[in-house]
Formats: C-alpha cells, sequence, structure tokens
C-alpha cells in the first residue's frame, strides 16, 4: 500500500481551495482513493479565534491553536489512509510550514519546540508542494477579500507580500514547484494535474493498482 502526500499552499487568492477540490474530483474520476486534509488555520478563525479584528488574539497564540489543529488533522488523514487496503493520495490544503510565514523564525522554532518537530522533518513529510501565486500578483482587479472572511489580507499589495512570504518559507522543499496564475483557472489547474500525474508515474504500485475512494 502507497500513500502520496501532496500540499495545497500558497498566497491568498490563489485559488488553493478550489484546485484542491477539482485535483480531487479528477483523481476520484480516474479511480484513486483520496483523503484530504483541511485548512486548519479556517477552522479555528471560524470557531471565533483570530488575531484580527474585535478580540484578537496574539497572532503566535493563534498560530500556536493552528499547530495543534494542523497536527490534528493530518493525523487522521494518515491514518485514515494507512487504514485503507488501498494506495491513497492525500491532499493538503495548507501544511505545518505555511504557519512560519506568520511568524519571525524564533517563534515559529518555539511552537516547533513545543510540540516536538524537526523543520527539516516536517518538510520531508511530504512528497510534493505546489504553491499557486496569488492572482493579485497577476491581475491586481481581480484579487478581492471579500469572498473569504477568514482572510487576513485587505488588498492586494497585503496579497502579494504574503504570497511572497509563503513561497519563502516551502522553497526548501526538494519537490516545491510553483504554478503562476494564468488567464483561465483550468489552465492552471491543468499544470497541477500534471505535477501530480508525474509523481504518480513514478510509483509502481499506483501505476498498476487504481482503487476507488470507499
Amino acid at each position: 500500500m502507497s500513500i502520496l502526500k501532496v500540499v495545497f499552499t500558497g498566497g491568498p487568492s490563489g485559488g488553493k481551495t478550489k484546485a484542491l477540490s477539482r485535483t480531487r474530483d479528477y483523481l476520484i474520476s480516474k479511480g484513486y482513493n483520496v483523503v484530504v486534509a483541511e485548512e486548519a488555520a479556517t477552522k479555528v478563525i471560524n470557531s471565533g479565534i483570530r488575531p484580527f479584528g474585535d478580540n484578537a488574539v496574539p497572532v503566535i497564540d493563534f498560530q500556536r491553536c493552528v499547530l495543534r489543529l494542523q497536527l490534528e488533522l493530518e493525523s487522521r488523514a494518515l491514518e485514515e489512509a494507512k487504514n485503507s487496503d488501498k494506495d491513497t493520495i492525500i491532499l493538503y490544503d495548507r501544511g505545518i510550514i505555511d504557519g512560519k510565514s506568520y511568524l519571525l523564525e524564533d517563534e515559529f522554532k518555539l511552537l516547533l519546540v513545543e510540540t516536538n518537530l524537526c523543520e527539516e522533518d516536517v518538510l520531508k513529510s511530504y512528497d510534493l508542494v505546489m504553491h499557486l501565486k496569488t492572482v493579485a500578483a497577476f491581475k491586481s482587479e481581480r484579487f478581492s477579500s471579500k469572498s473569504n472572511p477568514a482572510r487576513f489580507e485587505e488588498n492586494y499589495q497585503q496579497a502579494i507580500m504574503q504570497d511572497l512570504k509563503t513561497l519563502a518559507v516551502w522553497e526548501n522543499h526538494n519537490n516545491f514547484k510553483v504554478i503562476e496564475s494564468k488567464e483561465t483557472f483550468d489552465e492552471k489547474l491543468a499544470e497541477i494535474i500534471s505535477y501530480i500525474n508525474y509523481e504518480l508515474s513514478k510509483n509502481n504500485s499506483f501505476q498498476k493498482k487504481k482503487t476507488y475512494i470507499s
């Protein structure tokens, strides 16, 4: 039984969540077993814990909550994959390293120490990381913060800055791909799927034994 672990990350309004959903549907349609680890930060914000607005908590406290939930969601996804008798692709809506882009270096190291994690090991735990560039860097007029109430960034300049910070914290991953914004979303999706298909083609188990989600 094989497990392929794929992270979707990137700047705000990069189409990450939509791309993950469409990729999931595509892989299932091709007969693959798929597990999704949902985005922890959005869940924490929607629970009422926010680093912005009224009653904002310190960013490090917010990221501590996000990291703990992220670990729970990733552990649950991996357990589900391991308990399956089928080869599985895990799709992560952001990964542990994303939190680093909102913190000082020492603050992120502190959170890792608290959870007995090593950044190098965390990076190695994912097989493929894809950074979806924010649309703000492509066509600023397309950026909007209104569609996502859990979004920190209020304007396209902030979106571009966060995109660059997110890219920087992931760039040391040994299989890191940057997906530029395109004229159409389908073009972006096609590039994403091409990278995943390449990873699957390298694994003989996935080539020989496609299975359906339970």
